[in-house]
């Protein structure tokens, strides 16, 4: 297919909303939307440094019955 897959270490970043989560207060330690933040922030300027037109994040890969 000709796709490049690209990886990045964001855990310093994890780590950091982990100890001082910026949205993810609430019941639990449910750090989804900071790491999510963390991740597409990420992605927008490795899209730019790239020149990629879209993002394949797999989020759902595996968890949802397809057809």
């Amino acid at each position: 297919m000709g796709v490049k897959l690209h990886l990045r270490d964001n855990t310093k970043e994890f780590i950091e909303a982990v100890k001082n989560p910026k949205f993810g207060y609430g019941s639990g330690m449910n750090l989804c939307l900071d790491c999510r933040i963390i991740m597409f922030r990420k992605a927008k300027g490795l899209m730019k440094e790239v020149g990629a037109s879209f993002l394949v994040t797999g989020k759902v890969l595996g968890q949802r019955p397809m057809p």
